[in-house]
């Protein structure tokens, strides 16, 4: 049995992390990204067997034109985080399945997402419990039926998924990797 953290993406609905206006609230249309929301707007929860995170920052070391002289490398600014969260699926589970598509349309739809720990009372203690933050815009009120006051979060979007089946594996057959970039974070 391969020993896993559960991690929980929120699909906010809302554009941006200044969560301004109203959210998108389409949870019923799936042909229609553009207002659609993940599993209406329900936490999903992930089996990860771990969480990595990919960070850096941005420096120019263009060349110079006309010289063959090394080039000044020059600090520009710092690139977002980004977090590769490597997922499971139990596809004897019906459940699961069905969520599977919507963990698909994660990367697809416009509204920012929340990752954040599934239980924050366990003793182990997963990325974003220990760098996310709690002074975001999403962590004052609820956001449809869940409240993330005092929640250690990232503000992220999608930008890529991998799934993989595996033949082999009857309880596991698929697995995959969400890759999240933080987004700026409005106080």
């Amino acid at each position: 049995m391969i020993k896993t953290a559960s991690i929980t993406i929120l699909d906010t609905g809302f554009q941006s992390s200044a969560r301004e206006g109203e959210p998108k609230k389409n949870y019923t249309d799936i042909n229609s990204l553009g207002t659609y929301v993940c599993n209406s707007g329900n936490p999903i929860t992930l089996k990860c067997p771990h969480i990595g995170l990919r960070g850096g920052t941005n420096l120019s070391d263009e060349p110079n034109p006309s010289s063959n002289a090394p080039t000044e490398t020059h600090f520009n600014t710092f690139d977002n985080d980004v977090y590769e969260i490597p997922f499971i699926i139990d596809v004897i589970d019906s459940t699961q399945r069905l969520l599977l598509k919507e963990i698909n349309l994660l990367r697809k739809t416009i509204g920012v997402k929340l990752l954040y720990s599934s239980d924050t009372t366990t003793n182990l203690k997963t990325l974003p419990e220990i760098l996310g933050r709690t002074d975001t815009k999403f962590n004052t009120s609820q956001i449809k039926d869940t409240n993330l006051a005092g929640i250690p979060l990232f503000v992220c979007r999608v930008i890529g998924i991998t799934i993989d089946n595996i033949p082999t594996s009857r309880r596991f057959a698929i697995t995959g990797k969400l890759t999240i970039k933080e987004e700026k974070v409005v106080i």
